[in-house]
């Protein structure tokens, strides 16, 4: 298990795709390893502005699924997830479950990368909001 301070070394380790993302916002030298300490206070603005914003939902607008990219990105959120404490799960869920909801699009892209914990609360969720075509949440794995 990881901890919050270790989310940007995992992040470029699970997601190269992101590691100039990451670069970029901590000014780092093309290779540098990503800062451990101190940054468990960003994970919701990580999570949102490099996972989600940058990766995932670009992504999820492809012509072509990349399998591969989406379910390295939801592995994560999912490990991400199931960090000791209810913060962790409340970053999650505001930076990546809900951004779901933003277009049709992202959501029916995401629904086969959910598993786990994640795949159980984005069901919830959209029995909750009453999301079209989802009263019923999405079917276990």
């Amino acid at each position: 298990m990881i901890s919050s301070d270790d989310f940007l070394v995992r992040l470029v380790e699970e997601v190269p795709e992101a590691k100039g993302f990451v670069e970029d916002k901590y000014e780092l030298q093309k290779g540098e390893v990503p800062p451990r300490a101190g940054t468990g206070v960003d994970l919701y603005e990580n999570l949102l502005d490099i996972l989600t914003r940058s990766v995932i939902q670009p992504a999820l607008c492809e012509e072509n699924l990349n399998v591969d990219l989406l379910r390295r990105c939801f592995r994560l959120a999912e490990e991400v997830y199931n960090f000791p404490g209810m913060s962790s799960k409340d970053a999650v869920y505001f930076t990546v479950l809900e951004p779901l909801l933003e277009s049709r699009r992202y959501l029916t892209g995401a629904v086969p990368f959910l598993v786990g914990n994640i795949r159980v609360r984005t069901s919830r969720m959209l029995e909750q909001y009453e999301v079209e075509g989802y009263e019923s949440g999405i079917s276990p794995l």
